[in-house]
């Protein structure tokens, strides 16, 4: 998986899918959202203004919210 690096905006705690994810990202207005998995139905988000680059990541993953 992959987690993007960029400008943290905002952070959303105990989401239990990506269409929550991506409804912040989308209220936010921002460039991309990683998705941390917690647990194995515990999740955080990532809301980031912009993308500086990408790195492998282990239980993470990023999503541009198209």
């Amino acid at each position: 998986m992959t987690e993007c690096k960029g400008g943290k905006v905002f952070e959303v705690q105990n989401v239990q899918d990506y269409d929550q994810c991506r409804a912040a990202c989308m209220e936010y207005n921002c460039a991309a959202v990683n998705v941390f998995q917690l647990g194995e139905f515990q999740f955080v988000c990532e809301i980031l203004e912009d993308i500086e680059g990408m790195i492998p990541a282990t239980g993470a993953a990023c999503y541009a919210p198209f």
